[in-house]
């Protein structure tokens, strides 16, 4: 079986084994769900094929797909390098994500490292799943439910540690009410941004609702 039969029998196995908890297939390997079509709360999967083995590396992922947009169009004028990534298609980039073994180890205690959800052969496949199952269910609600709002995923981005997370929290801020005002973008950058943050903070102001900070 070659790499790309044994990745397309992994998502179809996830597919089948995520449906049952309301968690559909939205794109490629991501599966999620939502209650409003604003925010999507789930899980996505990349994979990577080495020496034989099909690593496979799940991630907890919260997506604000309009959110996402304003941040990458405001990023793109800023920086000519900057373009979005196919992977996530019509979702866009996360806006709050973590390594599902990580959480399962640092805080459930298993035994979980990156490697634990690879497979070599398609008879793997149901166990590794199985797996990524049963540590999703135990890391649910811990990193998704305080997400399942517009109001509640900008506080949860404001303690979120990422690079992006200031820049997501703005751009939710906004979606929230577009009458946001200068100061109140200060306040979300926090007194010390990352240089990426800080212009992307500039160039918002400037276009999205004008006036300086």
């Amino acid at each position: 079986m070659t790499a790309k039969e044994l990745r397309e029998a992994y998502i179809n196995s996830l597919n089948i084994a995520f449906a049952p908890i309301g968690m559909t297939r939205v794109s490629k390997s991501i599966f999620a769900e939502t209650r409003d079509k604003i925010i999507w709360r789930g899980i996505y999967v990349s994979f990577h094929s080495k020496w034989g083995v099909l690593n496979s590396q799940p991630s907890l992922a919260v997506f604000c797909p309009s959110a996402e947009k304003i941040v990458s169009d405001c990023l793109s004028h800023i920086y000519s390098t900057h373009k979005r990534t196919p992977f996530f298609g019509k979702m866009g980039l996360p806006v709050l994500t973590h390594p599902l073994y990580d959480l399962a180890y640092r805080q459930f205690g298993k035994d979980r490292r990156p490697y634990s959800y690879g497979a070599s052969e398609l008879e793997q496949i149901g166990d590794r799943v199985q797996l990524i199952r049963d540590d999703f269910a135990l890391a649910r609600e811990a990193f998704l439910e305080a997400s399942s709002s517009l109001e509640s995923l900008k506080d949860r981005l404001l303690r979120d540690w990422a690079p992006g997370a200031r820049m997501y929290a703005i751009a939710v801020a906004y979606l929230l009410s577009s009458q946001i005002n200068a100061g109140e973008v200060g306040r979300l950058l926090g007194s010390n941004p990352n240089p990426m943050s800080q212009e992307f903070a500039n160039y918002f102001i400037k276009t999205r609702i004008g006036g300086t900070k």
